[in-house]
């Protein structure tokens, strides 16, 4: 009997002794109030990557995607200044190719275009010997298409030598003279006036001076106009022969 009441005290001191100890109430306050709440933790806690998945995206977000994305803006830059330049070049390009187009356009119409101008000028006889005498002026289309709408007119004088201003005679009216093809000439006839100064210009102070102009239109319907200028003078300033051309007041077109 005395050894089970023994052995019953042991097990009651062991039970007792290894009882945990409340904590103080400062202390279970402090620990109350270290605890964090659901709606108001003191701090998270963010979950490090579990697989090697998760590992390499995080890894492409904190280092390789900052630099793709830096790329990109580089790369729309540069990409912005070649389209510029690209569509400067362009301009360029359709300017020049717009201007061998309308050179082109012009070479050929200088090429095809109609050219009057005056291949002699002649003083003649009209008849038998004694008769009057007269001017011949021919002009003749050296292009190779018609010269069209053809007109013109011409004056006579005698004027000092050498003169340089020369005006209409208001008697000398436009004549039409039609379509000359190419290649073929067209010779205006003109009787010369009683001159005052006749033996002036035999002398060689005066000159006797033909002068007009043609005016016509090409193939392409634009103007054109040939001015011409001839003079006698010396002895024998009327005789038969070809007139000679002044150093001014002649032109081609």
């Amino acid at each position: 009997m005395r050894h089970l009441l023994l052995i019953a005290a042991l097990i009651y001191g062991v039970a007792h002794s290894q009882e945990p100890q409340k904590p103080k109430a400062a202390e279970q306050k402090a620990t109350t109030e270290q605890r964090g709440t659901e709606k108001s933790p003191l701090f998270i806690k963010t979950p490090s990557p579990t697989t090697q998945a998760e590992r390499d995206h995080e890894a492409y977000e904190k280092h390789q995607k900052p630099w793709n994305e830096t790329a990109l803006a580089y790369a729309t830059i540069a990409l912005s200044f070649i389209t510029l330049a690209l569509a400067i070049f362009t301009a360029f390009l359709w300017r020049s190719t717009s201007r061998l187009v309308d050179d082109a356009k012009d070479t050929s119409r200088r090429q095809l275009r109609a050219y009057l101008m005056i291949s002699r000028a002649e003083i003649y006889i009209d008849g038998a010997p004694g008769s009057s005498k007269r001017v011949r002026i021919s002009a003749k289309n050296f292009g190779q298409t018609p010269a069209y709408s053809v007109r013109y007119w011409l004056s006579m004088c005698s004027k000092k030598f050498p003169t340089r201003v020369f005006e209409r005679d208001r008697l000398s009216n436009d004549v039409g003279a039609g379509v000359i093809a190419p290649g073929d000439t067209f010779a205006t006839h003109a009787t010369i006036p009683p001159l005052n100064n006749g033996n002036a210009i035999h002398d060689g102070t005066y000159a006797f001076y033909v002068y007009g102009v043609f005016l016509y239109k090409d193939a392409f319907g634009y103007d054109w106009v040939t001015p011409f200028r001839y003079m006698q003078i010396g002895p024998g300033w009327t005789d038969e022969k070809e007139m000679h051309i002044c150093a001014e007041g002649n032109d081609a077109q």
